[in-house]
């Protein structure tokens, strides 16, 4: 992380301030200007710059991010205990239902995705212990980053529907998630009709992770 600090005799831009709220004054104060000049002819050092005409001073400094200081973050996501909850995944189709999967996997919001995607008789299958070390190794330990090259911010990971049809009265699809271009999952997702209160006007359809399978890269 780099930051740089810049001081100048010209003082702060304009700032907005809320309605009826006292004037702010940017300008430099006397006691800085009376040590380094009105127009800071007095500052010396390597530091120095004249920017558009103005001698500033600018100073920078890179640090070092701290060893895994994701941590914190990680945690929250992917606590030591995960209670099951009564809410469901939604989705008006299948594709926002896998935009809420998939963003689940790339922000590494694991305890989210067990309490919400799979279904109660699938959670009791995969204890959120056992899901936890699973999704886990295969997230942070096998696939490591999921990022786009230079946007931090933004997942590689992609999917596509390789099968789909009916089970009874439910829509179930197979999608293959892929890593750059190359095949790290498989997921299969059904529709919940009869999920409680799925009929009624209005609510958003329900979806359920029902298997998965995990590869490495």
């Amino acid at each position: 992380m780099s930051v740089t600090v810049t001081v100048s005799p010209e003082g702060a831009p304009p700032m907005s301030v809320p309605m009826g709220s006292e004037a702010v004054d940017t300008s430099q104060p006397s006691d800085v200007l009376q040590v380094l000049g009105e127009d800071f002819e007095n500052l010396t050092g390597e530091q120095v710059q004249t920017i558009d005409g103005v001698r500033q001073l600018v100073a920078s400094r890179t640090y070092d991010w701290p060893t895994d200081s994701c941590a914190g973050t990680r945690e929250a996501f992917v606590p030591q205990v995960c209670p099951p909850e009564q809410g469901q995944l939604q989705g008006d189709n299948l594709k926002e239902a896998m935009g809420e999967v998939m963003g689940a996997i790339g922000q590494g919001r694991l305890c989210e995705l067990w309490q919400l995607a799979l279904t109660p008789d699938v959670e009791a299958q995969h204890p959120w212990n056992e899901f936890r070390l699973e999704w886990s190794d295969w997230l942070f330990d096998r696939l490591k980053d999921v990022t786009q090259a230079g946007d931090p911010y933004s997942s590689a990971l992609t999917w596509e529907v390789i099968a789909e049809g009916t089970v009874g009265n439910h829509t179930r699809a197979t999608v293959a998630v892929e890593l750059r271009g190359e095949r790290v999952a498989e997921l299969v997702i059904d529709s919940l009709p009869d999920w409680p209160a799925a009929s009624e006007p209005g609510v958003i359809p329900f979806w359920g992770l029902v298997s998965y399978t995990l590869d490495g890269v």
